[in-house]
């Protein structure tokens, strides 16, 4: 069986959630469930027409979001996919609109968990190059970088009262660790779509508040250009600095979370169990 996901080459928390925690779940190795032609999707916005063409995919709570849906036939095989709108965009039953299978990770976090004393911030990985860091630590605001790797950023995230972030599986990790999370916008890299298809699979009516990036190269030079980029980061500076004063978290309900977790589970039970039958049969 080949994992399937998709690999940034600076790193980014969500997708390498994948190589941290599916070795835990199939213990035995990879190649011990299903064959070499089977490809498993998990974690990530990864349901499109870039799919690679393998004999078998088995989907466990992955999600739509760019390009093309894909051409779904008798190849696929969906346990589990992230929320109601990739099953609506693949003609999928409702009922197996679960949530992200980053929610099987839950069982692995408590090794994280600490005193939760901070205000955190995870910005989107795109925007890690722009200043956040510095403006973090000028408000005393625990910043967590998703290019750090996958431990680094559960830490961070384990010592946080609350997660401001761009990255939806920061809040999707904080959501398991019961740490309220604060969605922000700076820009169109933010993909609405995938939010709101994890959002109502958690049944939480969520709203993004947006910021100005900390944009330092952008405008002209001279007096002008030096006063728009002071004025920028100022800016954003208050918008943080209000965010974690008053900003409104999110945190979905104890049951619900609780549900969505016993049927990640159960669909992940059944894919192993499938892939074993399959093993047997071939």
């Amino acid at each position: 069986m080949n994992l399937y996901y998709f690999k940034d080459k600076n790193g980014n928390f969500g997708d390498d959630l994948n190589e941290w925690l599916w070795p835990k779940i199939f213990k035995t190795g990879y190649d011990n469930y299903f064959d070499d032609e089977t490809l498993f999707i998990g974690i990530g916005s990864i349901l499109d027409e870039n799919v690679p063409d393998f004999k078998r995919k088995v989907i466990l709570g992955s999600g739509y979001a760019y390009s093309s849906p894909p051409k779904v036939d008798s190849d696929w095989s969906f346990y589990s996919v992230r929320g109601p709108l990739t099953a609506q965009i693949l003609g999928l039953n409702n009922d197996i609109a679960i949530t992200d299978s980053a929610i099987i990770s839950t069982p692995f976090l408590d090794q994280f968990q600490s005193n939760r004393t901070s205000v955190s911030f995870m910005p989107h990985h795109r925007h890690t190059h722009l200043p956040w860091s510095k403006l973090c630590e000028e408000l005393d605001i625990l910043y967590i970088d998703p290019c750090d790797g996958v431990e680094s950023c559960l830490s961070k995230i384990g010592k946080s009262k609350v997660i401001i972030t761009e990255a939806m599986h920061g809040a999707i990790i904080a959501d398991c660790m019961r740490i309220p999370w604060i969605p922000i916008k700076s820009s169109q890299a933010i993909n609405d779509f995938k939010w709101k298809d994890w959002t109502l699979s958690m049944e939480v009516d969520f709203h993004f508040t947006s910021v100005s990036q900390p944009i330092t190269n952008r405008y002209t030079y001279g007096a002008i250009g030096l006063a728009r980029e002071i004025k920028n980061l100022l800016t954003c500076r208050l918008r943080l600095a209000y965010l974690k004063k008053y900003g409104t978290p999110y945190l979905s309900k104890e049951s619900v979370f609780n549900n969505r977790l016993i049927l990640s589970n159960d669909a992940l039970n059944s894919l192993i169990s499938s892939g074993k039958s399959y093993e047997k049969k071939n």
